[in-house]
């Protein structure tokens, strides 16, 4: 027998049988996929390591979706599969790259914007909760996390007034210093 069809296996030299729902094709044995059905609810190919019997042995089932720490590339589409975030994203959306949280490798706890850093970036304030950096309001340079306007610094050349930042001061009697802050 030369091979096995798509959507079959080979049991032995002399018989196929076909691979198991939702594996579009299988090698070894008809529940560990090679490729899933595409536009399927199981459409994503994750492939990881066990060890039978003192061998490592791969196994690939379909997924709809990827576990923590894998994303769902779907640069081709008739062949999804979960790969790895890559350090220093503990789990990542859409690329290896973009994380969605950070591992802390390097001291990179907070993410922002699908990146990791040791310090929340200007104009955003960590959130100790969450590991996430938040964008402080409009205007806002250096701000804290609160249910109220918490800017303690404007960029230039907005005034700091009441923990919002304006362009001319609001409050009756307010001025802005020699600095213009």
């Amino acid at each position: 027998m030369e091979t096995c069809g798509v959507g079959y296996y080979e049991v032995n030299s002399e018989t196929c049988d076909k691979c198991s729902s939702p594996c579009m094709d299988c090698i070894g044995d008809k529940f560990n996929c090679k490729q899933c059905r595409a536009g399927g609810i199981t459409p994503a190919l994750f492939t990881s390591s066990l060890v039978s019997g003192g061998v490592e042995v791969e196994r690939s089932t379909c997924r709809a979706a990827c576990p923590s720490g894998y994303y769902m590339d779907r640069s081709d589409a008739y062949n999804i599969k979960c790969k790895p975030c890559v350090s220093p994203c503990s789990t990542c959306e859409g690329s290896a790259d973009a994380c969605l949280s950070c591992d802390g490798t390097d001291n990179l706890y907070y993410v922002y914007d699908h990146s990791c850093y040791d310090e929340c970036p200007e104009s955003t304030a960590p959130d100790m909760s969450s590991l996430e950096c938040v964008k402080c309001g409009e205007n806002c340079k250096k701000c804290g996390l609160s249910d109220e306007a918490s800017c303690f610094e404007c960029l230039k050349p907005f005034l700091l007034e009441n923990g919002e930042c304006v362009v001319s001061c609001q409050v009756l009697g307010n001025s802005p210093n020699l600095k213009k802050t």
